[in-house]
């Protein structure tokens, strides 16, 4: 399983997709730290283990080329789907989820780090990353959720597996990531973490 050392140093790695682009130190309380351009970025995951394996499996289908629905009609299969999540009853129609399951999640992620910032190193500006399952049609939503609860951070950066979105109060910007370059920060991430193990 993916400790959060893994998801920390994927989320630094993807930066370079983004604005954020810099030199940011892995640390805590904000998880990733640029003191030159006075950035801090905590790092959160709203979904289950389940669905980060879903993800995965997910994108290994996308470099082959199958399609969304070849790559469901795939799992479908018991045996695979077993092979694939081998420890759990994993329901992939729609994770079992409702749309508006997955903006609780995410809106709940945001609530819980807000609730905890006056604990963390204070920023030029303060943002969060999430890994989330959200789809970008409920965007607008997510951003009115945080309007009205006027959250902690100036800004959010939803990993939506394959793309990037970096919320402000004022704009959204969607950065794509391809299936090779997330393989590769994957790569890295792993390796990362296995080298504090030793």
């Amino acid at each position: 399983m993916m400790s959060k050392y893994y998801f920390e140093k994927y989320a630094q790695l993807t930066l370079g997709l983004t604005d954020f682009r810099g030199n940011f130190v892995l640390s805590d309380k904000p998880d990733l730290q640029n003191f030159e351009r006075g950035i801090g970025i905590e790092v959160v995951t709203a979904r289950t283990t389940d669905e980060g394996i879903f993800d995965n499996e997910w994108n290994r289908a996308r470099k082959k080329g199958l399609t969304s629905k070849e790559f469901l009609c795939r799992l479908r299969n018991p045996a695979l789907r077993q092979k694939v999540f081998p420890n759990t009853e994993y329901m992939f129609t729609e994770i079992g989820e409702t749309p508006s399951s997955r903006l609780s999640k995410v809106i709940n992620a945001i609530k819980n780090k807000s609730q905890r910032f006056a604990n963390y190193k204070k920023f030029d500006q303060n943002g969060l990353y999430l890994y989330t399952r959200l789809w970008q049609e409920q965007i607008p939503e997510l951003q009115q959720a945080i309007q009205k609860n006027n959250f902690m951070f100036d800004f959010y950066i939803l990993n939506l597996t394959n793309k990037l979105l970096v919320l402000t109060k004022n704009s959204t910007k969607i950065h794509d990531m391809p299936p090779e370059q997330i393989e590769i920060f994957q790569g890295q991430a792993r390796n990362y973490e296995e080298s504090l193990h030793k």
